[in-house]
C-alpha cells in the first residue's frame, strides 16, 4: 500500500510538472510566478478568438457562471451569492461605500493595504479605522465597533487569525458587529466558510491559479 500511494504522489508530481515550461531553474517565488501550461493554452484561444472578431461578450459568461459554481463549491456557498469583479480593493472600497457616517472599522495593523485603505479613504464622512496587533484583533472585538476586517492569512509571513476565525465571527456576533475578510491567501489550501462573514472578498491569482 505505501508503494501504491508513493507511485500515486510521483505520477501527480510528474503531471504537475508538466504543466510549468521554464527556462532555466526555476526557484518558486511569491511575486510573478509561472502560469500553468492550461492557462496558456486558454488565454491564446482567448486572444485568437479576439482577434479574429468572433468574440462576443454574451460567449464570456459560461465562464463566468462556472467560475462562480467552482469558487461557491469551495467556500460553502451557493453560486447567486458569489460577484466576480477586477480586484481585491474593488470590493474593500464597496463595504467602505457601505458602512454609515460615523463607522468604526477595526483591522490588523500589518495587514495589506487593499484591506485597509478603502475604509482610511472615507474617513472624510467620519469612518474611523482603529488598527491593532493582529494578535490582539479578536479580543479588540467590542461595542461600538461596526465592522472588523482582516486578512484570513496575512501576505507578509503567513500567519493566521489567533483562535482563528471562527473565533473572529463568534466573537464579532456577540458584539453586533460586521465582519470582511480577505480570503486571497487562503482559498485553495485552507478550509474557509464564507457563510460565516458578512463579507468575503478573494482575488484568483493566489492559490485559485
Amino acid at each position: 500500500m505505501p508503494r501504491n500511494r508513493g507511485g500515486h504522489r510521483l505520477l501527480i508530481l510528474e503531471a504537475a510538472q508538466k504543466e510549468f515550461q521554464p527556462a532555466g531553474v526555476y526557484v518558486n517565488t511569491a511575486t510573478i510566478g509561472l502560469p500553468p501550461r492550461r492557462a496558456i493554452d486558454a488565454l491564446h484561444e482567448a486572444i485568437d478568438t479576439w482577434r479574429t472578431g468572433r468574440a462576443e461578450a454574451a460567449g464570456y459568461d459560461d465562464l463566468i457562471d462556472r467560475a462562480r459554481r467552482r469558487f461557491a463549491g469551495l467556500v460553502g456557498v451557493t453560486p447567486d451569492r458569489v460577484a466576480i469583479g477586477n480586484q481585491v480593493s474593488t470590493f474593500s472600497g464597496l463595504v467602505a461605500a457601505a458602512l454609515p457616517d460615523g463607522a468604526r472599522v477595526l483591522a490588523a495593523e500589518e495587514d495589506f493595504t487593499s484591506v485597509l485603505f478603502p475604509f482610511m479613504a472615507h474617513a472624510d464622512r467620519g469612518v474611523r479605522v482603529q488598527t491593532v496587533p493582529l494578535d490582539r484583533l479578536v479580543e479588540a472585538i467590542g461595542p461600538g465597533v461596526t465592522l472588523v476586517a482582516v486578512s484570513a492569512v496575512q501576505s507578509a509571513d503567513g500567519r493566521l487569525v489567533p483562535g482563528g476565525l471562527e473565533g473572529l465571527a463568534s466573537a464579532a456576533a456577540d458584539h453586533g458587529c460586521l465582519t470582511y475578510v480577505d480570503a486571497t491567501q487562503a482559498v485553495g489550501w485552507l478550509p474557509f466558510h464564507a457563510d460565516r462573514f458578512d463579507f468575503v472578498s478573494c482575488a484568483a491569482y493566489k492559490w485559485l491559479l
